[in-house]
């Protein structure tokens, strides 16, 4: 049952393999913290991805910019993905419960599951239009904008661009 419970609430996970959540879930630990403790404090190196499984987290980024995440949602996504520091404070909220997983078995799952990446893309780059590039735009507006960005992976030693042509993406 507990299995079933996890894929009802964690969005980035719904679909996959029930072989696949449950190597996730046994990779995982299940945090308790008490409303208004520190999960996660900006500027720390992490090598965990947080899933929201109950109650709520609230994420500051600076002086006026906070989101409150609900259960489904997850932050750490932006250290698994760029390999920098966290760029949010996480403090837990009222009843919260995590997932909290290790990068290694997140990268894993995104590399065998297409929508698991996918997910967590756009979640990255939503976070990242709103706490860097546009902190004070719509969520429309930020949403539009995430509808046609695409994240490139690319190899070390690959090309990112060459100098002199012409520059379409950021």
């Amino acid at each position: 049952w507990a299995l079933a419970y996890m894929r009802k609430r964690l969005h980035a996970f719904a679909n996959v393999t029930p072989q696949a959540l449950r190597d996730l879930v046994i990779a995982s630990r299940i945090l308790t913290p008490r409303s208004g403790r520190q999960i996660v404090e900006r500027g720390d190196y992490s090598s965990t991805v947080f899933s929201v499984l109950r109650g709520e987290v609230h994420l500051s980024a600076g002086e006026g910019q906070r989101m409150t995440l609900q259960a489904g949602q997850l932050f750490g996504e932006i250290s698994l993905i760029s390999g920098r520091p966290h760029q949010n404070s996480a403090v837990a909220g009222k009843d919260c419960v995590l997932l909290a997983t290790p990068h290694s078995a997140v990268k894993k799952l995104m590399k065998a599951d297409a929508g698991v990446r996918d997910y967590i893309d756009r979640g990255f780059i939503v976070r990242a239009l709103k706490l860097f590039l546009l902190p004070h735009a719509s969520a429309k507006t930020i949403h539009a904008l995430a509808d046609g960005a695409k994240i490139h992976r690319l190899a070390a030693g690959e090309t990112l661009f060459q100098q002199g042509a012409l520059v379409d993406r950021l």
